[in-house]
């Protein structure tokens, strides 16, 4: 609800509107002295033009319901969700997008054993509609993948909806000694879609996941306490593709000085043969090489004025060629019980031997090129928030982000045996007739400033600024931390305000 006009990149230019105004929204939220609580959202968005006259985002409405229902003091659990989006399409938005998405959803969750042990589960179902176009486009993109070579799912250009469902059962070990521990069990079927109203990144997988913890809570010399853990996983596409597979090991000290340090390592991909469906856009699966990475840190007293932290993290994989490293410092600071806030700096720099890059030729033809690069990238951030309490009712909060990051694209290749078992034989030379590598040099500014003021008990009254700021079309491939800050903070801006009302009234 109020996001970039889907179809700027068709129709629309530099002045398109960045936002989709929100002509009207209505959200009803509580709970009932009998334990059941309620959630109710419904908006309407205004048409967006193009300076042509086509549509870059038609009218919307979006409708979401949330019940939940405690039961036994609130150790068990029952609710359920339902979602609507319905858009009013034209000639130009019809071929494009759904004119219909409906979700509905339950869940629950149960305490047992003295309430040591939980089960908890829900199962969800979609259904989208459109025109054969759109729909033909859904099953093609990425998060669906239906005309993939070898994806064994029944892909039909006629089709003018889509369903598919999702479910997740759990059991876990929550109280009672030292020991905890979850085991659970997820399934999303191929033609699973929410995205009109939530988010995805993929669908057709299922999955068996676990963890065990420990945690020493009783203070010794060393430590104050101390959690272990213990992480392990395994993912199949719907048909039966082995898609990942992997383990972890991580664990957080707080010392007796209340200094904290933590580290972990990763290992995916090990013994086991898994192969990646999504990583050549379209094209067959790959098997994925052996990776590796590792992460240690500290952080300060949070009882001082100023708490210090940093985090090392590297990783290694594809026979030693992708590897990289990130450095992250930063300090929390506590200057009065009014004033307090964060900074915190990142620098990473890593290698992608693999990184996609492009596809040449017709999807799912013999012809079709899919290739690779190795990409050298550069990237630093800086992140600060900070919340200022003038009085108990009113307050003010600031986030901002400057983003910089920088690649150089080298070796380029094609897939070639994608299963092979040596990393070097799934690729081979890519000799394009006219196309060249393009370096990139990106930078973005985003901050938003929020003034909150409580009017009365429970009702509250927003004012909000955000401004953003990008670039993008120089010093390609060039990495100058000092310059690319000042050439990003000589842009145009662009700033948004709003208000934002909430009244709070007592059934």
């Amino acid at each position: 609800m109020g996001r970039s006009p889907q179809l700027a990149g068709y129709y629309g230019d530099a002045t398109t509107p960045q936002f989709t105004p929100i002509l009207a929204a209505t959200k009803v939220s509580g709970r009932l002295p009998s334990g059941l609580s309620i959630g109710i959202l419904d908006a309407v968005t205004e048409r967006v033009g193009a300076p042509g006259g086509q549509t870059v985002e038609p009218q919307a409405n979006y409708f979401v319901t949330r019940l939940m229902q405690d039961l036994r003091g609130g150790n068990s659990g029952l609710g359920m969700i339902v979602t609507a989006t319905n858009r009013s399409l034209d000639p130009d938005s019809d071929p494009y997008l759904r004119r219909s998405a409906y979700t509905g959803g339950v869940d629950f969750r149960h305490r047992f054993a003295s309430n040591q042990y939980a089960v908890s589960g829900w199962v969800v179902g979609s259904q989208v509609s459109g025109s054969d176009s759109a729909i033909a486009r859904l099953q093609r993109n990425s998060s669906h993948g239906y005309l993939r070579p070898g994806s064994g799912l029944d892909y039909d250009p006629t089709r003018t909806s889509l369903s598919g469902g999702a479910a997740q059962l759990a059991l876990s070990k929550i109280g009672g000694g030292i020991v905890r521990f979850e085991v659970n069990y997820q399934h999303v079927s191929p033609g699973f879609e929410i995205n009109d109203l939530g988010f995805q990144s993929r669908v057709d997988q299922q999955g068996l996941s676990g963890w065990m913890g420990l945690q020493m809570l009783t203070p010794t010399a060393l430590y104050r306490r101390w959690y272990l853990n213990f992480n392990a996983w395994r993912g199949w596409t719907s048909n039966g593709l082995p898609i990942n597979f992997g383990g972890n090991i991580n664990s957080y000290m707080q010392l007796a000085s209340y200094w904290g340090v933590f580290a972990g390592m990763n290992a995916n991909n090990v013994a086991v043969e898994s192969f990646d469906d999504r990583w050549a856009r379209g094209g067959p699966a790959i098997r994925r090489a052996p990776q590796g990475s590792a992460w240690i840190g500290f952080e300060g007293d949070s009882r001082k004025p100023i708490v210090p932290n940093v985090e090392y993290d590297w990783w290694n994989g594809d026979e030693g060629n992708t590897n990289g490293f990130s450095f992250n410092p930063g300090f929390g600071f506590r200057a009065s019980s009014r004033l307090q806030g964060q900074l915190r700096a990142s620098y990473t720099r890593g290698t992608n031997d693999t990184q996609w890059y492009a596809n040449y030729g017709d999807p799912g033809n013999d012809t079709t090129h899919y290739t690779f690069a190795r990409l050298e990238q550069r990237t630093i951030s800086m992140t600060g928030r900070f919340d200022l309490t003038m009085t108990p009712r009113l307050s003010l909060q600031v986030y901002a982000q400057p983003f910089i990051t920088t690649g150089h694209w080298t070796r380029w290749r094609e897939l070639g045996n994608a299963k092979a078992d040596r990393y070097n034989d799934r690729f081979k030379p890519f000799a394009p007739t006219t196309d060249t590598l393009g370096d990139f040099n990106y930078k973005q500014f985003r901050s938003n400033t929020v003034l909150r003021w409580e009017y009365r008990p429970g009702s509250t009254l927003f004012l909000v600024w955000s401004q953003g700021r990008e670039q993008s079309d120089r010093d390609l491939g060039v990495f100058n931390s000092r310059q690319d800050v000042t050439s990003l903070f000589a842009t145009q801006p662009n700033n948004t305000f709003l208000v934002k009302a909430s009244y709070w009234f007592s059934m």
